[in-house]
């Protein structure tokens, strides 16, 4: 693969019926502030990031991945990869240390983090988030972007993590169309939820891709203010699926690295 990747994935929170439902907020933060001041696992932030990332909210790995909280749920996001295979390692790297944080804090078996990419109760949709780096020059012309569009939709065929019945309408904004016939499984979890092809906001109005990119510039001149042009950017893809077999995210990776060629 002759671009680097990033993989960042939303992990759901599952409580058994033996833990108290007081806050579903509650054990994500407890294992993030497990990982960082307890395990040692990286550093956390000191400062702000954002106005909804504040000190403590979560911090660089010594993997050299990135885990915080966003709206409550933990995200994790590898660190830059060339190599598919790194891809795969450090995706599962993510699993494997929220699973040994819960084991640590004597809670595995009463709370899981789960890969599932929507939410039954509330109708909410998240799941997996990837990065292409692609130079600034080439441009997204209507054809072009036609043709990625339409490998997104379709790659749902062999990458989808397959659904169980059909979106809870509480998920939009607006009344859904009503099918003909009852739905009873699908190839993919999230395509009720994507009904934009390209927006600039996350939480609403889902879509494929994102249409702010971010610029990645050429040389890197920290502390002092960098003045070199800006000749790379990552495009972020929005509607992929967080998958359990290991076999998919090879091929969700290769084949979108493909089309964008």
């Amino acid at each position: 693969m002759d671009r680097i990747v990033g993989i960042e994935t939303e992990y759901g929170c599952l409580l058994s019926e033996e833990e108290p439902h007081v806050n579903s907020e509650l054990w994500p933060a407890k294992v993030k502030n497990y990982l960082f001041r307890k395990a040692k696992a990286g550093t956390i932030d000191l400062h702000y990031r954002d106005y909804e990332e504040p000190p403590g909210n979560g911090g660089f790995l010594l993997n050299g991945g990135r885990l915080y909280l966003d709206m409550g749920h933990i995200e994790y996001a590898s660190p830059e990869c060339l190599h598919l295979h790194d891809i795969v390692t450090y995706e599962l790297a993510g699993d494997d240390l929220l699973q040994s944080s819960l084991a640590a804090l004597g809670a595995d078996g009463r709370v899981s983090f789960i890969k599932n990419n929507v939410d039954h109760y509330t109708g909410a949709t998240f799941g997996c988030h990837e990065n292409y780096l692609m130079k600034r020059e080439a441009q997204f012309t209507p054809p072009i972007l036609g043709t990625l569009l339409t490998f997104l939709a379709t790659r749902q065929i062999f990458t989808g993590a397959g659904r169980v019945g059909q979106s809870n309408p509480l998920a939009f904004d607006f009344e859904p169309p009503q099918p003909e016939a009852q739905v009873n499984f699908q190839l993919s979890q999230r395509a009720d939820h994507i009904v934009n092809d390209i927006y600039q906001w996350v939480q609403f109005n889902r879509f494929y891709r994102y249409s702010r990119m971010a610029a990645c510039r050429e040389t890197l001149s920290w502390p002092m203010p960098c003045k070199a042009p800006a000749i790379f950017h990552a495009i972020p893809l929005n509607g992929g699926l967080s998958i359990l077999k290991t076999a998919r995210p090879f091929v969700r990776s290769t084949c979108s690295g493909n089309s964008i060629n």
